[in-house]
């Protein structure tokens, strides 16, 4: 969990998904606010695309419950 000032923020990602973002070139960043409810405020997640043996795919791989949407909140 971080938190920066009042608010909380919830990081989900296994040591394997953090390995894998470490090792990607590219990370994809979403964000939705619609499918949460409060006190989150939005769910923000990072993905990268992922290679297993001839198959590559983009996998979500951090996921963050975020309680603030402000520019503090992302840095």
């Amino acid at each position: 969990m971080v938190t920066v000032k009042d608010r909380r923020h919830v990081i989900l990602a296994t040591d394997k998904q953090l390995e894998l973002l470490a090792k990607a070139k590219t990370w994809y960043l979403d964000g939705t606010f619609k499918i949460v409810k409060a006190p989150i405020t939005q769910l923000f997640s990072i993905h990268a695309f992922v290679k297993f043996e001839d198959v590559v795919k983009q996998l979500p791989l951090c996921i963050v419950l975020m309680s603030g949407r402000k520019r503090r909140d992302y840095k």
